[in-house]
């Protein structure tokens, strides 16, 4: 049987993702669109570069654990706190693919509004162009 909540957080994560996409289209589409439509985009990265900062300080934290050793009563004899460095070779992939993981926002936006910068300068030539024709009719 399917978890309720899980479906509902589904819903509403998709309800998310559908209304940035359609503010981004209303971005991209206004009069300073060419601005305008790099709000999200922007703000995407920067969440991004925080995701992976905030990655890279979590991963290269030293681990502290404790140690202790009891005797036949169950008393604590010796106790001792360990500090472990975390080893670099395994903190880079992992900021790596948290960056890339959180950018793939960054990357539908900029899609998105290079697809719709492209139709409106397309549709911007057609129209100069008509205006030249029709000038050239008179």
């Amino acid at each position: 049987m399917v978890n309720s909540s899980g479906i509902i957080i589904l819903l509403v994560l998709i309800a998310i993702a559908v209304g940035l996409i359609f503010l981004q289209y209303k971005l991209c589409s206004a009069e300073n669109g060419k601005k305008a439509g790099l709000i999200l985009p922007i703000i995407s990265f920067v969440i991004s570069v925080i995701c992976a900062v905030s990655v890279f300080l979590f991963a290269a934290a030293k681990t502290t654990s404790t140690s202790k050793t009891y005797d036949d009563d169950g008393n604590v004899i010796a106790s001792e706190v360990i500090e472990e460095e975390a080893d670099s070779s395994d903190v880079i992939p992992t900021i790596v693919g948290a960056f890339l993981c959180t950018n793939i926002p960054t990357t539908l936006f900029m899609i998105e509004y290079a697809i719709l910068r492209s139709g409106k300068k397309k549709s911007e030539l057609e129209a100069a162009e008509m205006a030249k024709t029709q000038i050239q009719d008179l």
